[in-house]
């Protein structure tokens, strides 16, 4: 069934997703987003909390590149900035569920239990031993680092079935092919049947022909010179000997296709065949 065409906005954005320069850009414009969430509480970017918000955000201009150390780098600061009691910004957290669901789409089956297994225990510490997510209801937080590694780990088995399926057309294409050149020889081996059936109807009776006359022409014709017996002679054994050398051609021309319906490796024709042979030559 034919699928609505996509907005036009979600091809573009799609694009730009898939350039170089995608990572560089939302990179540093979450930086400066985190240094401008900053300027409203009069703290300066070469503060403990500067530091953080740049070593939170910065880090992902090579996401693509070297994702797990930037992951490291990212969540280690973010773990630092929650421990040390420092106020969480909106872009710092949002870089560390997008970190989650990067490492989540990325990582395999086994290694994304480890992350979500160590997530929750970090996440559960925090709110233990500091106080900088107390305004931030524990499940709501559980839930969404369950979810940016949930979503990325969802991401990774669709792009996965994708490729299998990508794959299995392929394979399918290819096999198609590798048939449809099969066809094409069965093809060829058939007409080369036609022909040589055509070739040992149209030649080889006529030379069969020469032979006989050849052959019987000695006994029908009276006062011979033994120079015209021994050219009649010679006429038929070149006659058998171009029947003998188009028998070994036709079995050249018919050595790799299949016998016709109409028995192919029949025997030779017997005198009760003749009405059939002179229907052949009249048509």
């Amino acid at each position: 069934d034919a699928t609505a065409p996509l907005p036009r906005w979600i091809g573009a954005w799609r694009e730009f997703a898939a350039s170089w320069y995608f990572a560089p850009l939302t990179g540093l414009a979450l930086t400066v987003a985190a240094l401008a969430e900053l300027a409203p509480r009069a703290e300066s970017p070469v503060s403990l909390a500067g530091g953080f918000a740049v070593a939170a955000t910065l880090p992902l201009v090579w996401r693509r590149e070297n994702l797990r150390p930037v992951a490291a780098v990212v969540l280690g600061a973010v773990a630092a900035n929650l421990l040390t009691g420092e106020a969480l910004l909106v872009t710092t957290g949002f870089a560390a569920l997008y970190t989650l669901y990067a490492l989540g789409r990325q990582l395999d089956r086994q290694s994304t239990g480890v992350l979500t297994v160590g997530s929750v225990a970090t996440l559960a510490v925090v709110y233990l031993a500091a106080g900088s997510l107390d305004e931030i209801p524990w499940p709501a937080a559980f839930i969404a680092v369950l979810a940016a590694i949930g979503l990325g780990d969802a991401r990774r088995v669709v792009e996965s079935a994708g490729r299998t399926e990508a794959e299995a057309a392929e394979r399918t294409n290819e096999t198609l092919t590798r048939l449809t050149a099969v066809q094409r020889e069965q093809a060829v081996m058939r007409e080369r049947a036609r022909i040589a059936r055509e070739l040992h109807d149209v030649v080889a009776h006529s030379v069969s022909m020469i032979a006989v006359q050849a052959e019987t022409a000695p006994y029908t014709m009276e006062n011979l010179s033994p120079e015209a017996r021994a050219g009649y002679a010679e006429i038929a054994r070149t006659a058998r000997d171009a029947l003998v050398e188009m028998r070994r051609l036709l079995s050249v021309l018919r050595a790799d296709a299949a016998p016709d319906e109409d028995g192919g490796n029949s025997p030779q024709p017997r005198l009760d065949r003749l009405p059939d042979l002179i229907e052949q030559h009249r048509g």
